[in-house]
């Protein structure tokens, strides 16, 4: 869910930006504004991993980009709004995404943790591929409004998502019996 919030918002949102006037030279500029919201997400997901359980982090994630992507869908009236909310929305995703990375490796055994973890990055790479074009016909059709209210939407499949999984915080990872030779 979130690599397809993250996807097609860095996507599409120098069209959206340009289908509202803007430049594309601002456009992409804005744009980049809004990307550097990863690079404060990425840092927080860093500090919360040996603080927090991956849960509460993960759910805690998926309220703000489901609230950045309401505000941005219902409250972004103007260009200083969609940075603000942008950035918001993209600090949430790379939180979420980089605490995916911490806390599925810890759900798997040794023998089929690189297995499991493969088909996780995987589908999410599916998903970043292919929910860009969905984004782009919903926002074709229903504007900026239709298509942050949609990708706020995949903010709580995973909210919901991530509350099955056992929390792993402050667990050892599960390891395969050694062998005695």
């Amino acid at each position: 869910m979130s690599y397809a919030a993250q996807i097609s918002m860095l996507t599409l949102m120098p069209t959206i930006l340009v289908a509202r006037g803007y430049p594309i030279s601002s456009s992409l500029w804005f744009t980049l504004v809004m990307q550097s919201g990863s690079l404060a997400g990425a840092i927080t997901a860093a500090f919360f991993a040996s603080r927090f359980p991956r849960k509460k982090v993960l759910t805690g994630g998926a309220v703000l980009g489901f609230l950045a992507g309401l505000s941005i869908a219902f409250l972004a009236t103007n260009i200083a709004l969609i940075i603000v909310f942008g950035f918001l929305f993209n600090f949430s995703v790379i939180i979420l995404n980089t605490t995916i990375w911490l806390f599925a490796p810890e759900l798997y055994p040794t023998r089929v943790r690189g297995m499991g973890t493969s088909i996780i990055l995987a589908m999410g790479s599916l998903s970043g591929g292919l929910f860009p074009l969905v984004s782009g016909v919903v926002f074709d059709a229903s504007g900026l409004t239709g298509m942050f209210a949609m990708l706020a939407s995949l903010f709580v499949v995973l909210g919901i998502a991530v509350q099955f999984p056992p929390e792993t915080f402050g667990k050892p990872m599960e390891e395969d019996p050694v062998a005695v030779l």
